[in-house]
């Protein structure tokens, strides 16, 4: 169903109005109308014959003068019949702007693809690089493409931590540096200088350089220092200070956790829905730094949760599985 109206000068009227369809002016519609100024037109036009796409519909009106009115135009789109017994037969996909190198294959009768086997991880730089695929039906058509985009992490097994470097409060001019010896893991909070610290409440601030050359982001504890500034009274808000390295685990791990006092603690691993997984330690645990073997080879690879609960306190952080 289509709409058009027009109307004339006074004193003249319009009697008749003619159309067609896209270029096919020889295969004219014309009909008269009662003589008047103003005229809505709503008519079915034909379009059975027509092929799915865009197309063009052409009216104008001649008055009792005898003169045609210009042609107004308007678009419109056949849509293809629908096709209940549709499916798609095949998807195709490609890499960033790769085109050239696109892969086609069939889908096969399951309705669900899984994809993320077929991106070849390998061959990718680290970064930020965009999977495009599209689908084909049965009758030969292709969807639109569909995009998403994700990130190369760089590969981080073989790396090291090579350097460190620490502030107190907001002195980052004043900061302290050292160098480490290509390790994993690494324990500093027996060697840290305090003495640019104030005495009561102090924020202490580090963060570590890889063998890339790529700085962590910054790790923040408070502290409290005693009125003679020579011990630390608090490393945190609860006492503890709980860290698994390396994060992501791939095969071994260490749990460590800082303690103001000895004291019980139960360790556990539990999965993203809450549930127990593994218990690493239960038992008493000394005061300071105390660490924990973490195997992790007969996990599967996934989101875990390490907790650290005593009596008093209770602290939890997420860790990685490759």
């Amino acid at each position: 169903m289509l709409f058009a109206c027009g109307n004339v000068f006074a004193q003249n009227n319009m009697v008749q109005y003619e159309y067609w369809l896209d270029n096919a002016y020889a295969s004219k519609a014309q009909t008269n109308i009662s003589p008047t100024q103003t005229f809505s037109w709503r008519t079915t036009i034909p379009c059975q014959n027509l092929d799915v796409g865009f197309h063009v519909l052409n009216v104008r009106f001649k008055d009792s003068k005898g003169q045609w009115s210009s042609t107004v135009s308007s678009y419109f789109y056949k849509t293809p019949p629908p096709k209940d017994d549709n499916a798609i037969v095949a998807y195709e996909y490609w890499i960033d702007d790769q085109y050239a190198g696109s892969k086609k294959e069939n889908a096969g009768a399951s309705p669900v693809f899984n994809l993320s086997a077929a991106i070849p991880y390998n061959e990718l730089n680290a970064g930020i690089h965009s999977f495009n695929i599209r689908f084909m039906d049965k009758y030969g058509q292709w969807s639109a493409t569909e995009s998403r985009y994700f990130q190369k992490l760089p590969d981080m097994s073989q790396n090291k931590m090579v350097a460190y470097e620490y502030w107190i409060n907001d002195d980052y001019d004043g900061r302290q540096t050292g160098s480490i010896n290509n390790l994993q893991s690494f324990v500093m909070l027996d060697n840290l200088d305090v003495s640019k610290a104030a005495d009561g409440d102090n924020i202490i601030h580090f963060r570590f350089k890889d063998a890339m050359g790529n700085w962590s982001s910054v790790l923040s504890q408070v502290f409290h220092l005693d009125i003679n500034g020579s011990a630390i009274k608090q490393i945190s808000n609860n006492n503890t200070c709980l860290n698994v390295f390396p994060n992501p685990v791939e095969n071994n791990a260490v749990v460590e956790f800082y303690l103001q006092q000895s004291k019980n603690v139960l360790l556990i691993i539990s999965n993203i829905a809450g549930q127990k997984v593994k218990e690493l330690y239960n038992g008493q645990a000394k005061t300071g730094i105390n660490q924990v073997p973490f195997d992790v080879s007969k996990m599967d690879a996934g989101v875990y949760f390490i907790t650290l609960q005593s009596v008093d306190s209770k602290e939890t952080m997420k860790v990685v599985i490759k």
